[in-house]
């Protein structure tokens, strides 16, 4: 099931991508190339970067709620010399947008990825180079049960996302108009995502 999930995840977020117009590049876990996490996801923006682009946004497919508000203020932003963030909700980043100068110049690497002191580490990071750093909306992601539950419970989902993430607890729904809806569903098992699918626009 985790597979169906995030395919369809995958699938809700490239056709956000495609409204926007911009030209993108999806990388999947089989074409990153790295040892680990910062690794790939660098290397996917160096790859894009060496394609001639000169600013690039990329994100996950696992935050539903992203929208094309978030991603035309990202390139708005980054065409303008400035670092912008998209946070989530558990501490990480739905997005990150930057130029290829500030790309090359900062130390990203040597950044705490992956674990709470991330969003500080950028915050000193755009100060100590007098770079401006604009955050977005916390946007929830999706990485377990839990947040698939809290997804639902919120309802501010549309009907194709409501339709994929009940089929993850067997539930079946063919309605148009999901109002009022009181499902009473509880997380059978745990699951998470152990790396989504990046994708850059440029």
């Amino acid at each position: 099931m985790g597979e169906v999930l995030f395919r369809g995840l995958t699938n809700h977020t490239l056709k956000k991508v495609k409204r926007t117009g911009l030209p993108y590049f999806h990388f999947t876990e089989k074409e990153q190339v790295g040892k680990n996490f910062i690794e790939r996801f660098l290397n996917a923006m160096r790859a894009v970067y060496n394609k001639g682009f000169t600013n690039v946004i990329v994100i996950g497919n696992d935050t539903p709620f992203l929208n094309t508000k978030h991603l035309r203020k990202a390139k708005l932003q980054s065409e303008k010399g400035n670092m912008v963030i998209g946070p989530s909700i558990d501490g990480g980043l739905y997005l990150m947008a930057l130029n290829k100068k500030l790309f090359t110049n900062l130390p990203l690497k040597d950044l705490a990825w992956r674990t709470p002191k991330l969003m500080g580490g950028l915050a000193l990071l755009a100060a100590l180079n007098s770079v401006e750093l604009i955050k977005l909306q916390v946007l929830a992601d999706v990485d377990t049960m839990d947040d698939i539950r809290k997804a639902i419970d919120s309802y501010k989902l549309n009907s194709e996302l409501l339709r994929l993430f009940l089929a993850v607890y067997g539930i079946q729904i063919k309605e148009e108009v999901f109002i009022g809806h009181n499902y009473n569903i509880k997380p059978f098992r745990y699951y998470r995502n152990k790396g989504s699918p990046c994708f850059f626009l440029s």
